[in-house]
């Protein structure tokens, strides 16, 4: 809602194009690179007053790192977006004898792109039976009935042991902490190894694929997911043909730094199904950055 309501205007997108050099960044991996990126990223992001709480948002900065505009709120944009854009653009007035900055290097610890030989898996997430707390914003009441979207990565390694009937352990422990929780307000705050009490799962033969069944229970101080899983799996001539997997169950808590959320226990189903070729394949795991994610350490 927000980012449709922020570039959702013809205008504003001509302004982006034309006076300004748009970037998307991943806030939590820029927020711990070390690297030019991470560091010219938290130069501006630090010049920013509020709020306070979080480091998302915009910011409209020069190519010295000197902010211009920073700002999270309104939500949805009422206008916002494009009048500091007119604002910044007016006012900015490039220095004298700027020289390029030369060959800067990223000092990644991950690779950004989907493993070799590796599946993708679309992940989306609903809540529904929630009795909710009374909204604040509009945006609140639009949020309750968002969906959560995220990806999974099924290693090559990993497929092959699909198709001989095993989930391997890897796989299974990064898809329930990374993807079992109620990301539709904000990103999943990965749960901890010592939040994982229960995670079993197998799979019966059954036509050209097997049959999925487990159960999982998820808690760790204020927060909670208990459901069961079912799904059916494919592999053929050695590719993931199918991963029709789904997890329900009730949840619980909340996530750091995202108040609203639902009184008490709610139900929280999350879906899994293979992503198809293009940006949907090419998307990244929001927590392809953390060093555990593929068991690195």
């Amino acid at each position: 809602m927000d980012r449709v309501s922020a570039f959702g205007n013809d205008e504003t997108v001509e302004l982006l194009r034309t006076k300004f050099v748009p970037v998307a960044v991943s806030l939590q991996e820029e927020l711990r690179a070390q690297d030019a990126a991470g560091e010219f990223f938290r130069k501006v992001a630090d010049q920013r007053p509020d709020p306070k709480h979080t480091k998302q948002g915009y910011y409209i900065a020069t190519p010295e790192g000197k902010l211009l505009k920073g700002w999270m709120y309104p939500r949805p944009d009422d206008g916002t977006m494009k009048r500091f854009l007119k604002e910044a653009a007016a006012s900015y007035r490039a220095p004298e004898g700027a020289e390029s900055p030369g060959d800067t290097r990223l000092e990644r610890s991950v690779e950004r792109v989907v493993p070799a030989g590796a599946a993708v898996v679309e992940v989306r997430s609903k809540v529904s039976d929630a009795v909710w707390p009374a909204s604040a914003a509009e945006r609140f009441d639009v949020v309750k009935a968002s969906v959560g979207h995220d990806r999974l990565w099924v290693l090559k390694e990993e497929v092959e042991a699909l198709g001989q009937g095993r989930v391997p352990d890897g796989l299974l422990e990064r898809l329930v902490r990374f993807n079992l929780g109620d990301n539709t307000r904000c990103i999943l705050e990965k749960w901890a190894p010592q939040a994982v009490r229960q995670a079993r799962v197998e799979l019966k033969p059954s036509g050209p694929g097997f049959i999925l069944k487990g159960t999982v229970l998820l808690e760790h101080g204020h927060r909670g997911y208990e459901a069961k899983l079912h799904g059916l799996v494919e592999v053929r001539d050695g590719a993931l043909k199918k991963f029709d997997v789904a997890a329900r169950g009730k949840a619980w808590g909340r996530h750091s730094g995202v108040p609203f959320a639902p009184f008490g226990k709610f139900t929280l189903a999350v879906g899994f199904a293979l992503a198809q070729p293009g940006a949907s394949f090419e998307t990244l795991p929001v927590h392809n950055w953390a060093e555990d994610y593929l068991g690195r350490k």
